[in-house]
């Protein structure tokens, strides 16, 4: 659930959300957030270029594939340095703001 609670000049301020495997853009205090859901191209430190293949954001970790690897790798968010394909990082914490 998303409850807006002001809109000015085009940014949305918001009270709460609850974040789902498939929610693509999330407004928290006026900034937007990319999607990390599966199918999302990721960038890893050590690996490189990936594809998030399952994701878990009760948990915070996520599956991904790297270049022409069969296997998946499992990764945290919080703690493995993964990032969106342009450089922008992921930041995760279980944690209340």
């Amino acid at each position: 659930m998303i409850k807006k609670i002001q809109r000015n000049k085009g940014k949305t301020y918001v009270a709460t959300a609850q974040l789902t495997a498939t929610l693509e853009v999330i407004f928290i205090h006026g900034v937007t957030m990319k999607a990390v859901a599966p199918g999302t191209v990721i960038f890893h430190r050590y690996r490189g270029y990936g594809v998030i293949t399952s994701v878990n954001l009760m948990t915070g970790w996520i599956s991904a594939r790297f270049g022409g690897e069969g296997r998946t790798l499992d990764l945290n968010l919080s703690c493995d340095q993964v990032q969106h394909a342009d450089g922008e990082p992921i930041y995760f914490r279980r944690s209340a703001p």
